[in-house]
């Protein structure tokens, strides 16, 4: 529809931002974490990773949409991994099962091994908390 508004290149053009001036980036993509269109505040979760913002990833591991949760997620344990273990704890408990997901693979990366903390499930393949 003409005139009306698209996520998209907003969405987009705050990544691509935090890549080449992340000084101007950082107070735009603060603003966009709370928009109203749940892509843009996804798309706001890649910014903040490109710019290793964990106070944005940890507002947004909070939000009402999976999609933003997964993205932050991901983005925490890339940037300061297992000293987010509770954020990513606290998501295994998610309806989303990519949420779960994303908090699986968060646990298990780095020292997690199969004797602690996540295992996978020999029948299924799945993450499962070890015993």
């Amino acid at each position: 529809k003409r005139g009306a508004f698209s996520w998209h290149g907003l969405a987009h053009a705050l990544v691509a931002l935090a890549r080449v001036d992340s000084d101007t980036a950082r107070p735009l993509i603060r603003a966009h974490a709370g928009h109203p269109v749940w892509q843009v505040r996804m798309y706001a979760a890649r910014g903040a990773v490109v710019l290793q913002d964990t106070r944005i990833l940890n507002r947004l591991a909070d939000d009402s949409v999976g999609s933003v949760r997964e993205v932050a997620i991901a983005g925490l344990s890339s940037t300061v991994g297992h000293t987010s273990d509770h954020v990513y704890t606290r998501a295994l408990a998610s309806p989303d099962h990519h949420v779960v997901l994303a908090a699986a693979r968060a646990l298990r990366a780095g020292y997690y091994g199969p004797e602690e903390g996540i295992a996978e499930d020999e029948a299924t393949g799945y993450a499962a908390l070890a015993p």
